[in-house]
């Protein structure tokens, strides 16, 4: 199951998704096939805390993962 967000991709505009794939949940383009991850045991043991999942960090760790990892750091400009 994929769930599509508001970021929108760098390279191609799209809007980009997370998803649970068995033990990971990924983040990144469809259109690109460009994706980063991080397994559900750390995610659940950094990004959960008194009961509740905080789903905003995880989706801005990941967000900074995917431009960092793919785009450098730089956003592109409009």
């Amino acid at each position: 199951m994929a769930i599509t967000l508001l970021q929108k991709c760098p390279r191609c505009g799209s809007p980009l998704e997370i998803m649970a794939y068995h033990e990971w949940i990924l983040y990144g383009c469809y259109r690109c096939l460009r994706y980063v991850n991080i397994e559900r045991e750390q995610a659940r043991k950094v990004f959960f805390s008194d009961g509740v999942f905080n789903w905003r960090g995880l989706v801005e760790y990941l967000h900074r993962a995917y431009v960092d990892y793919y785009y450098g750091g730089r956003r592109r400009r409009r």
